[in-house]
């Protein structure tokens, strides 16, 4: 899949999440808890860690699919 397809599906989950969810941990990359804020700054930086956590984030089916 798409590294372009799962940021803008992680995009539009992160802008549905209440804000107090943001702080929560979303994912563990490399045995450090990611948080939903820290992760959105991992992945507008298109760092390693932020395609990471985009890679698990989809295989847990967080990112919800593209409507049709």
């Amino acid at each position: 899949m798409l590294l372009m397809s799962l940021k803008a599906r992680f995009f539009r989950t992160f802008a549905n999440l209440p804000l107090p969810v943001r702080n929560d941990v979303a994912v563990v990359v490399d045995g450090q808890p990611i948080s939903w804020n820290v992760l959105k700054i991992e992945v507008e930086g298109n760092t390693k860690t932020g395609e990471l956590g985009l890679e698990i984030l989809n295989k847990l089916g967080f990112l919800k699919e593209d409507e049709k």
